[in-house]
């Protein structure tokens, strides 16, 4: 069902894209503005289906700890140079700071009257921040204690 809902609005976007191919002058205004909001609506669309499964993962990986009684030492003590795991969370937040940015824009410019590059340049900015926390959360969770105090 999630593939159908996909394959539909990327046919019903493609045209947007059409006269982007280098021919010509370029795309105008209107034109480039179109296309950037065809790549946005992908973009959330892909990020949505990642976090899906991470989101999954996630939480069954949190039941299967709790219920087998581990405690948070004994969680960071399996995660500590497991690079699945570190590769796992980096993934997890490249699909966050990609997925919440754009939701958030879309919401701001429904309810707000706040639009432009000023919103965009902000919620950008949100993302660096995003990204940069969950890094640092994902080598707290991968690195020993004593590599990050340095």
């Amino acid at each position: 069902m999630l593939l159908t809902h996909f394959l539909s609005a990327t046919r019903a976007i493609t045209p947007v894209f059409d006269g982007l191919s280098g021919r010509g002058s370029g795309c105008g205004e209107l034109q480039c503005w179109r296309a950037m909001t065809a790549i946005l609506f992908i973009a959330q669309r892909v990020s949505a289906a990642v976090l899906a499964f991470f989101v999954t993962v996630h939480l069954a990986t949190i039941l299967y700890a709790t219920r087998g009684g581990l405690t948070a030492g004994e969680v960071l003590a399996r995660t500590r140079d497991n690079h699945w795991f570190f590769a796992f969370y980096v993934l997890f937040v490249l699909a966050v700071s990609t997925h919440a940015p754009i939701g958030l824009r879309n919401v701001i410019r429904e309810w707000t009257p706040w639009q432009g590059r000023s919103l965009d340049i902000a919620l950008a900015i949100f993302a660096l921040i995003l990204l940069s926390t969950g890094f640092r959360a994902a080598a707290a969770v991968y690195l020993p204690p004593e590599a990050l105090l340095q």
